[in-house]
């Protein structure tokens, strides 16, 4: 057993405290030994926190100190450990084989509420696209929040599973269709028609490169599929910059996720494909983060 972890039981305060011997790391430490003594009581945080001197099961001990030993000897995602992730507020089922979800993210899809609501009223059926949807977690919070339909491509049977299972946990099955297919190849029978008014999407957008580089919990788990964007990273950024414009009418709108310093190239690329109103937006640690672009008339 690792040191730090004693097994047997012990109050939730005791059994939170041996757990975050074993992970460190200050207060992401204490957050991921939250998380996990959380999901084996099936009690809040809030509950543990005012419960501490509540006694822990032996076996609940016992399931925990082996969530903790496999965390810290392997790096595995807490996320993919307990199956679930929050974002803007909302629960998604995780599993391996998806993006595990990153606040970051929230920047694109609170980017294209934004866009709606200025712009909205112009399009008032215009379809969402959520391309390369992962775990759905875009395309369900755009549903969500705005009504409106929402198409979710993936390449990946794990993905749109997952997508599909994650719109029916949040009651949007109904506005959010999942499609199989690469990219924007699933919504092609519908350019020119004008149904889609906004596409957004994280592409992959580390260069080749860089991902042997990143943390074990990353690389060792996550699907490189949606996190290798080629040698510079620009990849599938390349085909959704092309593929958008010819599938949005005049005014539609185009939001993506882009890494650090690939700013300057993805405007270059958006302005080369006759993209307008180039937009970055910066996340919580001020870097830019997202790129939106309108399409403009004729």
């Amino acid at each position: 057993m690792t040191e730090g972890m004693t097994g047997g039981g012990g109050s939730v305060r005791q059994v939170l405290s041996r757990g975050f011997a074993v992970l460190g790391g200050g207060d992401p430490g204490f957050l991921e030994a939250e998380i996990l003594l959380s999901h084996v009581l099936g009690r809040s945080r809030e509950w543990m926190l005012a419960h501490g001197e509540e006694a822990v099961p032996a076996p609940v001990v016992d399931e925990y100190e082996k969530m903790v030993e496999r965390r810290f000897s392997t790096g595995i995602p807490i996320a993919y450990l307990v199956g679930h992730r929050e974002f803007l507020g909302l629960d998604f089922s995780v599993t391996p084989g998806v993006l595990v979800p990153r606040p970051e993210t929230e920047t694109l899809v609170e980017a294209v509420q934004e866009w709606l609501e200025r712009n909205g009223a112009r399009f008032p059926s215009g379809v969402l696209v959520d391309a390369g949807c992962g775990s759905g977690i875009i395309a369900v919070s755009l549903a969500r929040a705005t009504g409106r339909r929402v198409i979710a491509t993936d390449s990946s049977p794990v993905a749109i599973k997952t997508a599909e299972a994650n719109a029916s946990r949040h009651g949007v099955q109904g506005l959010v269709e999942v499609r199989a297919g690469n990219w924007l190849e699933p919504v092609e029978g519908e350019a020119g028609a004008g149904t889609i008014c906004a596409i957004a999407s994280n592409p992959p957008y580390i260069p080749s490169g860089v991902i042997a580089m990143l943390d074990r919990d990353v690389r060792d788990f996550e699907p490189h599929g949606a996190l290798d964007g080629g040698l510079d990273g620009l990849d599938s950024i390349r085909v959704l910059v092309r593929e958008a414009h010819r599938l949005v009418p005049a005014g539609g709108f185009l939001a993506m996720e882009i890494g650090d310093n690939q700013a300057l190239r993805v405007k270059g690329l958006l302005r080369e494909s006759g993209w307008k109103e180039i937009r970055l937006i910066r996340d919580l640690a001020g870097l830019d983060r997202v790129v939106t672009a309108e399409k403009g008339s004729k």
